[in-house]
Order: structure tokens, then sequence, then C-alpha cells
């Protein structure tokens, strides 16, 4: 059979593909609050399709003044109460595809001199990054997770610092440049859950629905 495809259709078909392209493609779907806060930070965006929880502080740091999401209490070990989390949660029927998160911080002269970041989504925290800290200056890190897919369970991050020479030495999330007040930003994109499909037996041969 010959199918014929008039331009007007054929257009539509194609506005439809690129629709369905570009809902899918990797973007923005959370991004967190630089500013200082004496509790937790804000979110800044996020997905209609998820809810957020914006950078808090551990329980063995504290916040310290300033224009940015500064904190101090730092200690030369990896502490496990030293720490930064934000969390990202698909509603219900949808699922969490990421592929990068950046963020921007530093560390004062005392400040600790090593960063690492981890991520939980039900199987518990697994490292994903580990780094040095510049001193005084801003230091950009995007870190690839693109092999975390269809997540429908909490994601929560945690950012541990530590070697700070003293325990005064503080640390902080900068905004990311040209990205106004965003001090972490996750990209991905976020899905229905797939419907499963249903085979079925008529008595004589199976039907998977296609």
């Amino acid at each position: 059979m010959k199918v014929t495809l008039h331009p007007p259709r054929f257009a539509l078909i194609a506005l439809i593909l690129l629709f369905i392209t570009f809902t899918t493609a990797a973007q923005e779907i959370a991004s967190f609050s630089s500013v200082q806060n004496n509790g937790c930070s804000g979110t800044i965006n996020s997905n209609v399709n998820i809810t957020t929880t914006g950078i808090c502080r551990g329980t063995g740091i504290t916040s310290v003044g300033g224009p940015y999401y500064t904190s101090n209490g730092w200690a030369w070990d990896l502490d496990a109460t030293n720490y930064l989390e934000w969390s990202i949660t698909p509603n219900a029927g949808y699922q969490i595809n990421l592929t990068s998160i950046t963020l921007n911080y530093f560390k004062g002269n005392n400040g600790p001199g090593r960063a690492e970041l981890q991520i939980d989504y039900g199987l518990g925290f697994t490292t994903i990054n580990d780094d040095p800290v510049n001193t005084n200056t801003d230091d950009v890190n995007t870190v690839d997770i693109s092999t975390l897919t269809e997540i429908n369970t909490p994601i929560t991050f945690r950012l541990f610092a530590y070697r700070a020479a003293q325990s005064t030495g503080e640390f902080t999330i900068k905004e990311i440049p040209s990205e106004a007040n965003k001090g972490v930003i996750i990209n991905g994109n976020v899905e229905l859950i797939p419907c499963p499909t249903i085979t079925t037996w008529d008595g004589t041969s199976w039907d998977n629905g296609t």
C-alpha cells in the first residue's frame, strides 16, 4: 500500500516528534539557592512533577553571616554530621532520569580542603565525587550522573566537607556564574512511569497488546 504524506500532515508529525524530543531531553529539573539562610536554603526552580527540599545543614555545622550560604564547624576528618543536604522527589506516577549536577563552592583560609558528594535513592549513600576545594575563589563542579535513571523514589544528596585546619574555617555554597542565586543545579528529565504491558490468553494464543 502506498502512503502519501501531505505537507500539512507531515508538518504536524514533525512538530509532534520535535515536542517529544524537547520534553524528554535533559534540562534543569531543580536548582537551589546560594543565598545565606540560618536554616535551609530555598528552591529557585523545580519541575512541576517533583517536590524539593532546599539545602540544609547537618547537626555538626552552623551558619555564618554573609551574602552566600556559608557554614563553619567542619573537622579535619570526614564527620557523619558535617554535611549539606538537599533532595528531590518525583510525584506519584513519575520517574526521574538524572544527567548531571553542577555546584559552586569554595572555602575560607582555614576551611575544609576537600568535598565529597554522596547520593541516596533508596539503596544507601554512595560517593559520586570527591575533590579538592579552592580557597576564596569559585570552584564550579559538574558531576556526570547519567547512569541514574528511572528513579521513582526520593533522591537525597549530601555534600560532606573535611580537611578543615580549624573548626572556625568556612565552607560556602556560592552562586554559579551566570545563574542568578543558584548554587546547585540538577539536570535531567521527569517523565510518566510507562504503563506495564499486559499479556492475555484467549484460549488459542497470547496477546501482548501490541
